[in-house]
């Protein structure tokens, strides 16, 4: 369960809470590891999330294909954009935006191994439905 949001606007806001209030119509699904289903979702609804396990060394990530070594260490959790797919030299990846800086990997971007499931990076897939929208219900 999840705790109860705010019910106000911060001290000082000159909105009123039910003017400042998103809310989403739409579905959440859960996408899971399935590269075809993966594909067929960018493709048709745009970017998935996924979060996956970053390691020591993905920190200093400045380009290619990201595969994790194996004296690695798990340095914690990460949310991300999956925006697309490809292959490089031989090697399928995953497209994925960070939200670290436009300085880090390949101008914000980061490849990371496609096919088997590196890092977590697709079990954990979720995406909103193509007809998802953020409405302010007071308008």
């Amino acid at each position: 369960q999840s705790p109860k949001g705010p019910t106000a606007c911060d001290q000082g806001s000159t909105k009123t809470y039910a003017s400042d209030k998103y809310t989403f119509t739409g579905e959440v699904k859960m996408v899971g590891a399935n590269e075809t289903y993966l594909k067929a979702e960018i493709m048709t609804n745009g970017p998935v999330t996924v979060a996956f396990t970053v390691y020591s060394d993905f920190e200093a990530y400045a380009g290619g294909v990201y595969i994790k070594t194996p004296n690695a260490r798990p340095a914690g959790g990460h949310a991300v954009k999956m925006v697309g797919w490809g292959t490089d030299a031989g090697t399928d990846y995953w497209l994925i935006a960070n939200s670290w800086n436009p300085y880090w990997g390949e101008k914000g971007y980061f490849r990371i191994a496609r096919g088997k499931n590196d890092c977590g990076i697709a079990e954990s897939a979720v995406a909103a439905s193509g007809d998802a929208k953020w409405v302010i219900p007071s308008q």
